[in-house]
């Protein structure tokens, strides 16, 4: 089956980044609120939920449509923060533009891109969420599979923090959002993509088997983020999938095959 590869780590595009002085570098910064964490299927799909929003929300506003296409064009790059229950008040009321995500309460926020330099003083002191996934209980949710879903899951071989995961998933989420127009995907992703979005864009995040994960892209339709190695992984290492949205029996075929 199809399986769509990230163009933002190709080669060129991680020597653009490598080359960008530190404070011209664009990146997208996901906070999470540290006191508030369940688990790690809630935050991630939170995450997910909250970076699409931005992306499809803020990044047609005329203020921040000049900032979402550079960081396209040039970097793509996530950074994870945490903020504590002192400072996470403070981040909702300086900022002019966010989105957040929790089931029951905010638990992340993700905001616009903007060079490093110009991120506010409150953002540059929050310190990187480096908890480990093991620190995280799973906690899987129960899907409806009545409605379409984006399945993520995280490649089961490769050990990262809690912080590059949660990049990953944004990376896996916002790729499979912008398929059809960014990484040459057909008419069933467009027909996909368009059920999904009309019925509420369900995001299910799950843990895959090594087997589950080799079947999943042999034979579903999905994105593969490929990480560009600035850090903690090898470079070329396939971190994290996203499938094609589905529902029903379609659905529970692919959950299935990724836990097999």
């Amino acid at each position: 089956m199809p399986i769509l590869s990230n163009p933002f780590d190709s080669p060129e595009a991680v020597r653009l980044r490598e080359s960008q002085p530190a404070g011209e570098a664009s990146a997208m910064y996901l906070v999470v609120r540290r006191e508030k964490v369940g688990t790690l299927s809630e935050l991630a799909v939170a995450l997910a939920g909250a970076v699409l929003d931005c992306a499809q929300r803020l990044g047609e506003d005329p203020r921040y449509v000049g900032d979402f296409a550079a960081w396209y064009a040039d970097s793509f790059r996530k950074i994870t923060l945490r903020a504590n229950e002192r400072d996470w008040p403070k981040l909702l009321a300086g900022e002019l533009a966010l989105s957040l995500g929790g089931m029951s309460e905010p638990i992340v926020a993700v905001l616009p891109p903007r060079r490093k330099s110009a991120a506010s003083p409150l953002v540059r002191s929050l310190q990187t969420y480096a908890l480990t996934t093991a620190e995280l209980p799973i906690g899987e949710l129960s899907p409806d599979l009545s409605r379409p879903a984006l399945v993520l899951c995280a490649n089961p071989e490769i050990s990262m923090s809690a912080g590059k995961l949660l990049a990953q998933i944004g990376h896996g989420a916002l790729m499979a959002a912008r398929a059809p127009e960014e990484l040459g995907a057909g008419q069933d992703w467009r027909d996909a993509l368009a059920a999904w979005r009309a019925s509420g864009e369900q995001v299910i995040y799950t843990t895959a088997s090594a087997t589950g994960w080799r079947s999943t892209i042999e034979l579903e339709s999905c994105v593969a983020v490929v990480d560009s190695g600035l850090t903690e992984i090898a470079p070329g290492s396939q971190t994290v999938l996203a499938i094609r949205p589905s529902a029903g029996e379609a659905l529970r075929t692919a959950l299935a095959r990724l836990a097999s």
